[in-house]
């Protein structure tokens, strides 16, 4: 079940399939809906019409859900994008790595210095962050007094200063609610950056490699 081959790629328990609205959105040929990732590999410009999806999440075949974290971010009025580091499709996984400095134990480090640490980290991106805006019930619980950022996604604003976006636990409301942070800050022991527990799958890699 959910197991479709192309005579370039596998993607085992990963396929999906869209609706006629996303079809469409594809600019595919036939309307019908029900196309899968095998489906749409097959065409001439499958990989580059792949490549240019840019919906945010899907369930696959085994109900699992997947986020797109090659789509285009949100971008909060007033910001642009600076850098957005898409890393494919990545299955949801609340056993989130918390990445903290160790300078952040006993002081705290400017974010410019923590970015630099997370360089070669499977970060995760903003993608990941309004998914579980949207799907707050996802939330661990144990992020509560924690500032979660997503450095997959850095901002801009009008003055070329830096942002890392992410998420608090605010108690006066019990509300997750989101925050942008200037990355010149210091960033103390209550702020971690959110990693892939898992690495990611060597199919979207190689996807990657060809788009």
């Amino acid at each position: 079940m959910g197991t479709n081959h192309n005579s370039q790629l596998d993607y085992p328990n990963y396929d999906f399939k869209l609706t006629d609205l996303e079809v469409s959105k594809l600019n595919l040929e036939s309307q019908i809906g029900g196309w899968s990732i095998s489906k749409i590999l097959a065409l001439p410009d499958g990989l580059a019409l792949l490549k240019d999806l840019r919906l945010m999440e899907w369930l696959d075949l085994d109900n699992r859900l997947l986020i797109n974290l090659n789509a285009n971010p949100i971008i909060p009025e007033g910001y642009w994008v600076e850098s957005h580091r898409g890393l494919g499709i990545w299955t949801w996984n609340p056993n989130i790595i918390l990445f903290q400095s160790p300078q952040q134990v006993s002081n705290f480090i400017i974010g410019t210095e923590l970015m630099e640490e997370t360089l070669n980290q499977p970060v995760l991106n903003a993608n990941v962050l309004d998914f579980l805006l949207i799907h707050r019930n996802l939330i661990p619980g144990d992020w509560k007094g924690l500032r979660v950022f997503f450095p997959g996604t850095i901002y801009h604003d009008q003055q070329g200063k830096l942002y890392v976006r992410g998420i608090f636990y605010y108690q006066p409301q019990f509300a997750w609610v989101p925050l942008i942070e200037p990355i010149a800050n210091g960033f103390f022991s209550d702020s971690v950056m959110a990693l892939s527990i898992t690495k990611l799958d060597q199919v979207f890699k190689t996807f990657r490699h060809h788009c």
